[in-house]
């Protein structure tokens, strides 16, 4: 039995997810929080597999709520579930520790696949985070991860621009920062795009942090 945390600071939400959840076979929900901070103590106190974590809640975000939990407890899984699609809110979740990132108009044969996904130490990233409906299957999803990226040699000046493509900068604000044109900026990044074997700046970022994670 999978033992899920829900987290969500609306409360008709958090009630809706609890029935469906407790439906699907092989899961159960034991709580729900309704900001960051219970999250935290709710984590500690009942030991979940997986914690539906939502982002912008009032008195402690999702984000602050996934790296304190992280702290203590790196095996628990938290699948991001969000209304947040754009590059940065993506980058920072996975930084921060998230295991897992799907919007919350997802089905809810894919919200079962998501989060025994994350249960198993799977990647899963809902298709639309990355506004790529072109992609059909789970399947296809994890080959944008190729598992042997950790044997990558990257010569330093593209280890400083991974690190702030990381961190979300823009090409210009890259350039800035290396003292280089913008256009050798560019270039590097679609090199470690081919590289990495992802098809944008957001799956390069992404695949590089579970990497390092």
């Amino acid at each position: 039995m999978i033992d899920v945390l829900i987290v969500d600071d609306m409360k008709i939400l958090r009630e809706s997810l609890n029935l469906v959840i407790n439906r699907m076979e092989g899961i159960h929900v034991v709580g729900c929080a309704a900001d960051g901070r219970e999250a935290i103590q709710l984590t500690k106190d009942l030991q979940p597999a997986v914690v539906l974590m939502d982002l912008n809640m009032p008195i402690y975000s999702g984000y602050d709520a996934i790296l304190e939990i992280k702290k203590y407890n790196s095996r628990t899984k938290i699948l991001v579930l969000t209304v947040e699609d754009s590059e940065q809110h993506i980058t920072k979740a996975f930084i921060n520790g998230a295991d897992g990132y799907i919007l919350k108009d997802i089905n809810m044969e894919e919200l079962e696949t998501a989060i025994k996904s994350a249960h198993k130490n799977e990647k899963y990233i809902a298709e639309h985070a990355f506004h790529m409906n072109e992609v059909k299957s789970q399947r296809e999803r994890k080959a944008y991860f190729p598992e042997n990226m950790d044997g990558l040699e990257l010569t330093k000046r593209e280890t400083d621009v991974l690190s702030l493509v990381i961190e979300g900068h823009t090409n210009d604000e890259i350039a800035v920062s290396l003292g280089i044109y913008v256009g050798r900026a560019r270039n590097i990044v679609t090199e470690l795009i081919s590289k990495y074997s992802v098809k944008n700046r957001t799956q390069l970022a992404v695949a590089a942090i579970k990497l390092i994670n």
